[in-house]
């Protein structure tokens, strides 16, 4: 009898491999004919696809093949996402990243409930993900129109950071009411606050978060704080409906507020070498956005005229001959120059390396005295791998942030050991090995070219093979008391 099952399983198993082969294949022929179908045959097409995928996978699940099922219940919630942006684009609907960021949005609130219908933790995760992505797409929607003055990472990390305590209160609740998802929601969020610390570690991403110092637009800051107010609301009632419920200990609250706090203060300090970190270089005609900036900014060595609505740079290749090339202002040094293959004319204007200009390097790390000056311009983001020295208050924030990394790297191990959570004491150790490998490399990165790379590499071979036998011997440990 038992034979016979497994016999009945693998047969359905290649039973289902052969229909999606063969879905693969129509899908292909759809696709290859997509713009010649008419628009009512495209949505039933991707109605019956989606439809077909939920029926099919409950159908399954009720049939004891539940891993199939749920396989087909998550390709289900794909195509539903797919189909969302295929109709939309039939209609031709607004195709602006605000446009984008509402079809998202459809996309995951549905999914999300879907997940609970069908009882799918992995439809769940799906939800969860296109939530995170359409966090950042709205929040770039907002300032869609001034990106560039804008954008700032610093804003983006505290919103993300609002994300992460929503899911610290959705995971309560479900905790409070015994539901399925909690110990799914659980391992996310601390799966998601990990990844929100490891990204803030690296000490090329501190002086971005805030480029432009804290100034922000009123969208961006309103859309904080209506998140901000949802997620602390959730976290609330999660909080007092798992105390009430006794399935939650006040002292793993106090552990998350102080991570939640520490991460703020961090993303926060960060504001402190956002403007000391960084390249202050001569700008170009191409950065001067409008036409009186373009008529009567004096920038060193450049001659701008305004055309077709754009700030245009004249060079000397402009001057087809020697009389007009002798004529040229003389801001552009242009030569008349003859070789063995043609004449034309050439500046002899003397070209600098980003950042290395006599007019406007003097003021790098100093973002203030660089944008006062009208010629200069501000560049945060290339101050690394440049020969540009980092201050000392760089160095003090980015080892207060590894230290906030290693810290949640032990919390979360040992509240996994204490709950007896093995998935996750194998996610905080995964998180302490990735954090080596991270800093090795970047150690490789500093030194490498002041010393043998075979030397670093044999060291850093012997190191990460010892290191890796104790924490594999470390994980084991853990895993034990937590299975005990």
């Amino acid at each position: 009898m038992h034979n016979k099952k497994g016999m009945a399983s693998f047969g359905s198993i290649v039973a289902m491999i052969g229909s999606i082969l063969i879905a693969c294949g129509v899908a292909w022929l759809i696709a290859t004919n997509w713009h010649q179908m008419p628009s009512i045959v495209k949505i039933i097409i991707l109605l019956f696809a989606t439809v077909g995928s939920y029926v099919a996978g409950i159908f399954l699940r009720m049939q004891d093949y539940e891993k199939i099922g749920k396989s087909l219940i998550v390709l289900g919630a794909l195509l539903y996402t797919l189909s969302i942006f295929l109709i939309a684009q039939i209609f031709s609907t607004d195709v602006s990243i605000q446009g984008t960021a509402f079809l998202l949005l459809l996309a995951w609130i549905g999914v999300y409930i879907t997940s609970y219908i069908f009882d799918s933790p992995t439809s769940l995760v799906v939800a969860l993900v296109e939530l995170i992505i359409w966090i950042g797409l709205q929040y770039v929607a907002l300032i869609e129109n001034n990106v560039i003055e804008s954008y700032s990472l610093g804003m983006f990390a505290l919103i993300y950071l609002f994300v992460g305590v929503l899911f610290y209160g959705l995971s309560l609740l479900h905790k409070s009411f015994n539901h399925s998802f909690a110990r799914l929601y659980r391992w996310w969020t601390a799966f998601y606050f990990l990844t929100f610390a490891y990204i803030l570690s690296f000490q090329t991403l501190l002086p971005l978060l805030w480029p432009a110092g804290l100034q922000q637009t009123a969208t961006t800051l309103v859309f904080l704080v209506v998140l901000a107010l949802i997620s602390l609301i959730v976290a609330v009632v999660g909080i007092l409906k798992a105390i009430e419920a006794g399935k939650v200990k006040p002292r793993e609250v106090a552990g998350f507020i102080i991570v939640g706090i520490l991460l703020i203060i961090l993303i926060a300090v960060a504001s402190s070498v956002s403007g000391k970190v960084g390249t202050c270089s001569v700008q170009n005609c191409y950065d001067l956005k409008t036409k009186n900036q373009c008529e009567t900014t004096p920038l060193p060595d450049s001659l701008c005229q305004w055309q077709s609505e754009y700030c245009q740079e004249i060079n000397c290749y402009a001057y087809q001959n020697q009389t007009s090339c002798q004529k040229a202002p003389a801001v552009l040094k242009c030569a008349w120059t003859n070789d063995s293959w043609s004449t034309y004319c050439v500046s002899n204007r003397t070209y600098y390396e980003y950042g290395q200009d006599p007019v406007c390097s003097k003021n790098n790390n100093d973002r203030e005295s660089c944008v006062s000056n009208s010629v200069c311009k501000w560049n945060p983001q290339y101050y690394y791998g440049r020969s540009i020295e980092k201050p000392l208050s760089l160095w003090f924030v980015w080892i207060f942030a590894n230290i906030i990394f290693l810290a949640l790297i032990l919390l979360i191990v040992g509240y996994g050991t204490w709950q007896r959570s093995s998935g996750l004491v194998n996610l905080g150790v995964f998180a302490f090995a990735v954090d080596i490998i991270t800093r090795y490399i970047g150690f490789i990165i500093d030194i490498g070219w002041y010393t043998s790379l075979s030397i670093i590499f044999i060291t850093g071979g012997i190191i990460l093979i010892f290191g890796g036998w104790m924490i594999e011997r470390w994980r084991r440990n853990l895993i034990a008391k937590a299975n005990a």
